[in-house]
């Protein structure tokens, strides 16, 4: 059997929100880290991603969502590099989960490295 290597991300993205949007994350959400960069498509838009752990409280996190989120749309972005072009990814117990509670979509990105 070959070794190979596999990095798996998971995260909370939001998609072409606005900077005031962002801020209100940030605000709302303190405990957890958003990361944003201007969105690709309208650059006077952002897109704010946080990375997803098992030790987040997502009681929290949901609530937020059920309550400011209305308009913004966001996912669950999964992003899997792995040497191997074959292979079987279990998503973690918390993260179907968190997608069952909060009625998001998933997203993947499956990347061949060398």
């Amino acid at each position: 059997m070959n070794e190979y290597e596999r990095e798996e991300e998971y995260s909370l993205r939001f998609i072409n929100v606005s900077l005031k949007s962002i801020e209100l994350l940030r605000a709302g959400m303190p405990e957890c880290i958003l990361k944003s960069r201007r969105y690709y498509k309208d650059r006077s838009h952002y897109v704010g991603v946080i990375d997803l752990s098992e030790d987040l409280n997502y009681a929290q996190i949901e609530k937020f969502l059920d309550e400011y989120t209305n308009e913004m749309d966001y996912d669950i972005f999964v992003s899997i590099s792995s040497s191997s072009d074959s292979e079987i990814v279990d998503i973690p117990v918390y993260i179907v989960d968190f997608i069952r509670n909060t009625n998001s979509r998933l997203t993947f990105s499956y990347t061949v490295t060398e």
